[in-house]
């Protein structure tokens, strides 16, 4: 069954969470995310629909796909957000379809909300010491690269088209993400103003120095379950 032919009126026993709000700040978009992501993580048929949708939409504009409008737009008026995707819609519409591509066929979330490892520069550091090899530093790791392609990025559209390739390998090794934290970064980069202390976080975690665990290749991929 694919996302094109699924019911979009699949429902389950929450579906009235309430998730339908503005997005007019970082916290609005983090508690969108999050309360999407814990209700969409199930294996209800809604959830999987839900996810199928998710995924058809990566790369796609917001609004492009009707089954997801419940999850990715704001609720205000024309008058108040104007015709074009909001700051808070572009970044819940890109942490979602992420969120639903790294999840994929992994039996484990790949949310990940506990602990210190919280941006997607944490995750790609724990991706490259989980994978050294022979290399002495993490910076040797080609995923280091993508990173900083990333960090580099010009325009959100690039932006994003770098983040989804970083999303597919920490998919691959199942190492989880902060979603509702990386829409909220999603969201700070989109001001001027806050977009250099978003990439300053986004290095200083890739940057830190490493836990026992990944410098050893032993790191756990386990994610700590939402909680309100």
């Amino acid at each position: 069954m694919t996302a094109e032919t699924v019911d979009v009126t699949l429902t389950d026993e929450s579906e009235n969470v309430g998730w339908n709000g503005s997005l007019r700040s970082a916290d609005d978009v983090k508690k969108r995310v999050r309360s999407v992501i814990k209700l969409r993580q199930k294996e209800t048929p809604a959830a999987v629909a839900a996810r199928a949708h998710l995924r058809s939409a990566v790369g796609r504009e917001v609004g492009d796909v009707p089954a997801i409008w419940s999850y990715t737009l704001d609720s205000g008026s024309e008058k108040e957000l104007g015709q074009k995707p909001t700051t808070g819609e572009r970044a819940v519409h890109t942490a979602l379809t992420l969120w639903a591509l790294h999840q994929g066929s992994n039996d484990v979330s790949m949310n990940s909300t506990g602990g210190r490892d919280r941006t997607i520069g944490a995750s790609v550091r724990r991706l490259a010491y989980s994978d050294m090899g022979g290399r002495e530093r993490a910076e040797e790791h080609p995923v280091y690269k993508r990173l900083c392609a990333m960090i580099a990025a010009p325009t959100f559209e690039s932006l994003t088209v770098h983040a989804r390739g970083l999303v597919s390998m920490l998919g691959s090794a199942e190492i989880p993400m902060d979603y509702g934290r990386f829409a909220a970064d999603l969201y700070h980069w989109q001001k001027p103003e806050r977009r250099a202390s978003v990439l300053r976080q986004w290095g200083r975690d890739f940057a830190r120095t490493p836990t026992d665990e990944e410098q050893t290749g032993s790191s756990a991929t386990t994610s700590t379950p939402e909680s309100n």
